[in-house]
């Protein structure tokens, strides 16, 4: 499978977001409806690139809630 470079790119930044959101997890994170947006997020931008992902489902239902949907990120006091 040849993958263009827009395409490659969107890919790497696709795991990229799912690491770093991955990290804002948990009960006691203020961002915790953000975080897990984006990683839905991520998800579905693997599948749209051909990929496969057996959270795909999981995704969809995500973005399907208003909770996920009108999730913001809010920064951190101390946080540049």
């Amino acid at each position: 499978m040849y993958l263009s470079k827009q395409k490659s790119e969107q890919i790497a930044k696709a795991f990229s977001d799912f690491g770093m959101w991955s990290n804002e997890q948990g009960p006691d994170r203020q961002n915790n409806a953000y975080a897990i947006k984006r990683q839905a997020e991520a998800v579905l931008i693997l599948v749209d690139c051909g990929i496969p992902h057996y959270l795909e489902d999981w995704a969809t239902d995500v973005l399907s809630n208003d909770r996920y949907i009108n999730a913001t990120y809010t920064q951190k006091l101390g946080a540049a």
